[in-house]
């Protein structure tokens, strides 16, 4: 007999960043769509790029793309900008009185993957 439980399937990495991503209205019309979701990809491999943003994720990302990282970092600006905006009353900007950085963002985005993913592991 088929029930719900034998259709539902672990999430995965890819499935919850385009959740987050979705949840926070963030489209694929955006250029810097694809660099926050292959960004926040490799984050979740190796945390330490955050520690210097413009030499470690932003060169990644630069050679994946063939860009330049000033268009790179100007596209998660935009969006980043637009997000905040959109969601600065929300429990994922507490505390900002105006939009985050870059990669506090980042971080910020990659904080509510981690958490969605734990918690899909404990279900």
């Amino acid at each position: 007999r088929r029930t719900y439980q034998n259709y539902k399937r672990r999430k995965d990495e890819e499935y919850v960043i385009a959740e987050v991503l979705f949840d926070l209205r963030i489209s694929r019309k955006y250029r810097g769509y694809r660099f926050i979701y292959d960004g926040l990809l490799a984050l979740l491999k190796d945390e330490s790029l955050l520690y210097n943003i413009y030499k470690g994720l932003y060169v990644n990302l630069g050679v994946k793309y063939k860009l330049d990282l000033n268009v790179i970092e100007r596209d998660i600006r935009t969006i980043k900008y637009i997000t905040w905006r959109n969601h600065k009353d929300t429990y994922l900007f507490k505390g900002y009185t105006q939009a985050p950085c870059n990669g506090i963002f980042m971080d910020i985005l990659l904080y509510e993957v981690q958490r969605r993913l734990r918690e899909d592991s404990l279900a």
